[in-house]
């Protein structure tokens, strides 16, 4: 154990030397605030913390390390990565290659030409339909809007 009035930074410099920047700063509030707490590091500690702070050993190695380290499992092993989980559709996925999707060319639309509407005729003289005879001849299509208009409304189209 350290005295917990030594700072981090200058007492691990050796251990600290990998780290730079952010990295470097976060360890070392790290250690500033675990011995703040009353937990002063240990140098396994802290090349387990560095160790972990660059990429070489993972969060699982990092945790059993330190347990290790404080004593609490004597006969501990540090537990070994799995084997990668086999993904074959993954790799047939990775060996494709993608492309974008081509656009076809323009095939000119067909202009849906409307079909000609069959002449109406009147059934009766116009003058013989009532108003109420008018609308249900328009609505039933057997007289055009003209006609109905000039039955209604005494217009002329």
């Amino acid at each position: 154990m350290t005295n917990g009035n030594t700072d981090p930074a200058q007492q691990w410099s050796d251990l600290l030397s990998s780290l730079t920047g952010q990295r470097r700063e976060a360890v070392v509030a790290a250690l500033r605030s675990s011995a703040e707490q009353g937990w002063p590091a240990d140098r396994e500690a802290v090349r387990l913390l560095v160790a972990y702070a660059n990429g070489e050993i993972d969060a699982q190695d990092y945790a059993v390390g330190i347990v290790v380290s404080l004593g609490g499992h004597e006969n501990a092993v540090q537990p070994q990565s799995p084997p990668p989980f086999e993904r074959p559709w993954a790799q047939q996925l990775a060996e494709q290659s993608w492309a974008a999707p081509q656009q076809a060319a323009p095939q000119p639309a067909a202009p849906a030409a409307p079909a000609p509407a069959p002449p109406v005729a009147s059934l009766t003289p116009e003058n013989r339909l009532t108003r109420e005879e008018a609308v249900a001849a328009y609505v039933s299509g057997r007289i055009p809007v003209e006609e109905f208009l000039r039955i209604t409304r005494g217009v002329s189209a």
